[in-house]
């Protein structure tokens, strides 16, 4: 919404802040089949910060590293690609293409 600088707050950090807002949505983003699904998903994904969408979906979700893999290679996704990077649209398609293989 709007920029704090860093002379607002006292102590004064190295970085200059902002104020967001989140709307939350009253139903499930279109395409999704299995909303506890997503979500599991969706918090696995973000669980571990920084780590390929691989590695943090196989690592807390318990799903064997090939088969996320293979997910995301039916997504149209780039092997490396971090959930950050993620589009709503990619992250359904890429929830749908695991819920199907899992």
């Amino acid at each position: 919404l709007f920029n704090v600088s860093r002379g607002s707050f006292m102590p004064s950090p190295n970085v200059d802040s902002c104020v967001v807002r989140f709307d939350i949505r009253d139903k499930t983003p279109e395409g999704v089949t299995d909303e506890k699904f997503f979500f599991k998903v969706a918090r696995g994904a973000f669980s571990q910060r920084r780590k390929t969408l691989s590695n943090s979906v196989s690592s807390s979700m318990g799903i064997d590293k090939s088969i996320v893999n293979q997910a995301i290679e039916q997504s149209g996704l780039p092997a490396s690609v971090r959930p950050e990077a993620l589009s709503m649209e990619q992250f359904i398609t890429f929830s749908e293409a695991l819920r199907k293989l899992v």
